[in-house]
């Protein structure tokens, strides 16, 4: 059997995605934005020794020209893009996920939606992550994210008393924004030591997701072109 194009699929393939990366571009765009304003590095644990690190903590910048604190990092905000795009294509169109992405003949049962949900969960995990390593310097960005993740909380709670698929999407949201309060209170108890909860590991670790989904994509094109021999 050939492989052929069917234009039919392009409200149920090419749109989800199309959509999915633009709304995580914006979310990328935002949060570059709010980084930008502060040269803090993420990973401080080099400059724990560095003479300069005074002046850095007072003015957000190193005297050093050539120090690399000064610019932002694109490997973060690149997983940050990925992760949210996942995330966003599994809430907004789940069936995609299940009928693309996600390796099929889980049949019968459940499992599909239970990996569904695991790859929400950890994608928009990662995304959390993320954004508090670079949200975590100032003292506005802080406050804000624990206020948005109070806000998405209670939105949650309301969400979650209602039936059906939007109800299970809510217990997911709020156990994030839980995860987000977490994070949020260990960035401000870190924040009056003068350090910083999230580093270089934790990027790596908020990777994790991203592999995990290559993986199941990949068994998914495995899947696709043993049918089509």
């Amino acid at each position: 059997m050939a492989v052929y194009a069917d234009w039919a699929n392009l409200g149920n393939v090419a749109v989800p995605f199309l959509v999915s990366t633009t709304v995580a571009a914006l979310l990328t765009l935002g949060l570059w934005y709010l980084a930008r304003r502060s040269g803090l590095p993420r990973a401080r644990e080099p400059c724990a020794t560095c003479v300069n690190e005074r002046e850095l903590l007072r003015t957000g910048h190193c005297s050093d020209r050539a120090c690399a604190v000064n610019s932002l990092p694109l490997l973060p905000l690149s997983l940050f893009a990925c992760s949210a795009m996942v995330a966003v294509l599994s809430v907004g169109w789940p069936g995609t996920m299940t009928t693309y992405i996600l390796p099929s003949g889980l049949r019968p049962g459940s499992f599909s939606i239970v990996l569904l949900y695991l790859v929400l969960i950890a994608s928009a995990g990662s995304s959390l992550a993320i954004a508090a390593y670079f949200l975590q310097d100032q003292r506005l960005t802080r406050h804000g994210f624990l206020l948005a993740a109070g806000g998405t909380g209670v939105f949650a709670v309301f969400l979650a008393l209602l039936a059906g698929p939007v109800g299970l999407v809510a217990s997911g949201l709020s156990t994030l924004a839980l995860t987000a309060v977490l994070i949020a209170m260990g960035i401000e108890h870190r924040a009056r030591l003068g350090r910083p909860l999230l580093g270089l590991r934790s990027v790596g670790v908020a990777a994790l997701p991203l592999f995990l989904v290559t993986f199941l994509a990949s068994i998914r094109i495995f899947q696709i072109v043993v049918y089509n021999l």
